[in-house]
């Protein structure tokens, strides 16, 4: 079967959904990497694990979580080394959870593998964040638009979606 890396900006201890998601793809016989951001540096002493077939890669540009913009230097930081080294390594799919996922696998990947854009949340912005939603909207379309696949939970997350990219859904329930 095939290879696949996934993205992911928290440090895995497990994140319940990613968990699930790889072990049913290790199960079906495909090679699984998840490359995951220890940004507050938990993990130091499990940079490389091993669990149920399932290789977790851990980098550790340091960010306080619930920092905002004081995290972007680690984030750009985080890109750079996912970028590095995936430079030399085969694989055929990148599946990125959540939108900050997909930015890194959008500007890290470094060859002609399948980009999946997996939407854990519900991107629009509601309340006093109003201002900003034709923003995250246009970000997140624009991430849609480059994906080859888009793993949706909920119908909610369609409504907004432009017409040419629902071809590329797959409806993945959050259970």
């Amino acid at each position: 079967m095939g290879k696949v890396k996934m993205i992911l900006t928290n440090r895995f201890n497990p994140d319940v959904r990613v968990y699930k998601e790889a072990k049913y793809l290790v199960n079906k016989g495909f090679d699984v990497e998840i490359l995951c951001w220890d940004r507050e540096n938990e993990y130091l002493d499990l940079e490389i694990e091993i669990l149920d077939g399932i290789r977790i890669k851990r980098f550790y540009p340091y960010a306080k979580y619930g920092t905002g913009f004081k995290q972007l230097m680690p984030f750009l930081k985080f890109i750079k080394e996912c970028k590095k080294y995936l430079r030399d390594k085969e694989y055929q799919y990148l599946h990125c959870h959540d939108l900050d996922g997909v930015i890194v696998g959008y500007f890290a990947r470094e060859n002609n593998a399948k980009l999946i854009f997996d939407m854990h949340e519900f991107y629009e912005v509601n309340g006093k964040k109003q201002k900003i939603r034709y923003i995250v909207r246009l970000i997140v379309n624009f991430f849609q638009n480059k994906s080859d696949y888009i793993i949706f939970v909920n119908d909610a997350q369609t409504k907004v979606m432009l017409k040419k990219n629902k071809i590329k859904n797959v409806f993945l329930p959050n259970y």
